[in-house]
C-alpha cells in the first residue's frame, strides 16, 4: 500500500513539474510572462466617453476590482494630447479608492487605449456624490424578502452598533 502511494506521489510530482516547464516562457529568469490582452485603441482621443469605455474594458481585464469600484461612477472630464494631461472626474466618496497604486493603474490604462504619454489628474466632484436621503419610513433593505425584524436584528449587533456610532453610518441593505 505504501509503495503504491509513493508511486502515485512520484507520478503526480512529475506531472506538476512538466506542467510548470510548459508554462514557463523563454525569459532568462524562467518566469512566465504576464499575459495582457491587447488594448483597444481609441481612434479619436477627443471622444471622451469612448476613451473611458475603452479604459474600463482594459481595467476589467487587468485590474477588475478597480474597474468594479470606479468604472461606473467616473468619467474623463478632459484630455489634452498636447500637454499630455487627462483629468478624471471621481465622486468624492470614492476618494479612498484613488491611492497612488490605483492612479498608476488608471494612468497605464489610459495610455494603453490612447497610445499617448498621459499624466493623470483626479478631480473630485462633491455634487455627484449626494444621494437623496432615505425617507424615515423607508425600509433599510431594498430586498423585499428580508423581513424588517432581520434588519433590526442586524442593527442590534454590537459591532454594527459601534460602527454606526463611530462612522455615523446607517444600514442600507441586508442580504
Amino acid at each position: 500500500m505504501r509503495r503504491k502511494q509513493e508511486e502515485l506521489d512520484a507520478k503526480n510530482a512529475a506531472a506538476r513539474q512538466q506542467a510548470r516547464a510548459q508554462s514557463r516562457s523563454a525569459s532568462p529568469t524562467g518566469q512566465a510572462a504576464p499575459a495582457r490582452p491587447a488594448a483597444e485603441i481609441v481612434a479619436d482621443p477627443g471622444d471622451l466617453p469612448a476613451v473611458w469605455a475603452a479604459t474600463r474594458r482594459w481595467l476589467s481585464a487587468n485590474a477588475s476590482y478597480l474597474e468594479r469600484v470606479l468604472g461606473h461612477c467616473c468619467s474623463v472630464a478632459a484630455l489634452d494630447p498636447g500637454e499630455g494631461e487627462v483629468t478624471l472626474l471621481v465622486p468624492a466618496v470614492q476618494r479612498g479608492f484613488t491611492s497612488e497604486r490605483a492612479r498608476v493603474k488608471i494612468e497605464e490604462a489610459l495610455r494603453a487605449v490612447t497610445r499617448l504619454p498621459l499624466k493623470l489628474a483626479l478631480e473630485f466632484n462633491e455634487a455627484a456624490t449626494h444621494a437623496p436621503p432615505p425617507s424615515a419610513n423607508a425600509p433599510a433593505s431594498a430586498d423585499p424578502r428580508v423581513p424588517p425584524e432581520i434588519v433590526e436584528a442586524v442593527k442590534a449587533q454590537p459591532l454594527i452598533k459601534e460602527l454606526m456610532k463611530r462612522l455615523d453610518a446607517t444600514v442600507v441593505q441586508v442580504e
